[in-house]
């Protein structure tokens, strides 16, 4: 028993003597640096806090394991078509890299960016929202980057416009990582895409409101990640919401407004209550460069789009509310059937319909706007028009609207 006892006394005083040694100097937590209406460029090794006006000058990148945190009402100005680190994609490419992407996408990958390695928490509020934008006097698309975020980043309440190839790119390895949130943000004037999603990010993109997007509203990269994208208005885009094979997103309660296409699926997606809608089928500038640029030189006639079930698709599409587009459902022409197509609002489009493959198409129990059959098949395209096109069997159809399919309240 005195053994015991001792040994007990022992490892006590081991435990107090060791609070008494110091850490190594390598081992000491460092207070973050403040940085406030100050010009920044190149590399933050040390956790730092942004505030007032902060000019980036060029590129700027934060190691791993360091956090940049920007306080609300931050102004953060990014140079306008400069980078005076010269770390820019272009500066490394060669000529046949170069031709490849042409002469647009090699300048615009020349341009500043923030780089996180480690983390962002921008956090702003309702009233003191944190804006990333242009430093120019006459801002435009591509006058800058895009901000890359890494896990565990936040980006609420801020204003995100004028950037070039992604404003808010995102990116993980961890499978399943839900750490980014980006949220109540304005999202706009993007030459390419507003949020991409790559890797195995499966993060939260709720309640921004996009406009403006010259691709994607939001894209969303084969990795196998399951974001979860909800409550948000996107606007005036080539493409409101896009996703690439192996995706499993989940897309639910967004409002798509004269958008190209509103939702493009080539993935196993669950698309849901959301309200996708062109009342004014106007072309913006951007979106048709969009439309136009790295995708195909000479568009077809451009025809506003619901729903695009591209190749590889398996969503699960039901409680939308599709209506007056060009084409309500668009399958192909290199679609794959959705797993379930029901219980959705589709109506007054010109076509509610184009089957464009040759597979046929289950698409029973939605409501069409009318329970008349010969105004319901004057508005599918399938065999019945093309007969190497696949059937699209819309019966037993619903009798009436699906009240709770779409969002009931939505911005004007």
């Amino acid at each position: 028993m005195k053994t015991k006892n001792l040994l007990i006394l022992l490892i006590i005083a081991v435990v107090l003597l060791s609070g008494c040694v110091k850490k190594p100097l390598d081992e000491v937590e460092e207070e973050p640096i403040i940085i406030h209406d100050q010009n920044i460029s190149g590399e933050i090794k040390q956790d730092q806090i942004w505030s007032g006006t902060i000019h980036v000058t060029g590129d700027v990148w934060v190691d791993e394991d360091t956090t940049l945190t920007i306080m609300p009402g931050t102004t953060v100005l990014i140079s306008a078509g400069r980078d005076d680190q010269n770390r820019g994609l272009a500066m490394i490419m060669d000529k046949s890299e170069k031709e490849k992407i042409g002469p647009i996408a090699t300048e615009e990958y020349a341009k500043s960016h923030i780089e996180i390695n480690g983390r962002i928490i921008a956090v702003g509020t309702p009233n003191e929202m944190i804006t990333f934008t242009s430093d120019s006097t006459n801002p435009s698309y591509a006058d800058w980057s895009s901000i890359e975020l890494r896990p565990g980043s936040r980006i609420e309440y801020c204003i995100v416009e004028y950037a070039g190839r992604a404003g808010l790119g995102i990116w993980s390895d961890i499978p399943k990582d839900e750490s980014v949130l980006i949220s109540n943000n304005i999202i706009r004037h993007i030459f390419m895409g507003a949020v991409g999603l790559g890797g195995t990010s499966s993060a939260k993109i709720i309640s921004n409101n996009i406009s403006d997007c010259g691709s994607e509203g939001i894209c969303v990269d084969s990795g196998g990640g399951k974001p979860y994208i909800a409550y948000n208005i996107i606007k005036d885009s080539t493409v409101g919401i896009a996703t690439l094979s192996e995706s499993f997103a989940i897309i639910e309660n967004n409002v798509l407004i004269d958008n190209i296409q509103g939702i493009t699926s080539r993935a196993e997606d669950t698309i849901r209550y959301n309200y996708i809608s062109s009342p004014t089928k106007q072309i913006h500038e951007q979106s048709y460069m969009g439309y136009t640029f790295l995708y195909i030189v000479e568009p077809e006639i451009i025809r506003f789009s619901g729903i695009v079930i591209a190749e590889n698709c398996s969503a699960t599409i039901e409680f939308n509310d599709i209506n007056n587009n060009d084409i309500g459902i668009l399958i192909g022409p290199e679609g794959s059937p959705p797993q379930i197509l029901k219980k959705n609002n589709v109506y007054n489009n010109k076509i509610n319909v184009d089957n464009q493959i040759a597979l046929d198409i289950t698409a029973s129990n939605n409501w069409w706007g009318t329970t008349n059959i010969s105004e319901i098949d004057a508005k599918i395209w399938d065999y019945n028009d093309d007969l190497s096109l696949g059937k699209v069997n819309y019966i037993p159809i619903l009798n009436e609207n699906v009240e709770e399919a779409g969002i009931v309240e939505i911005e004007k």
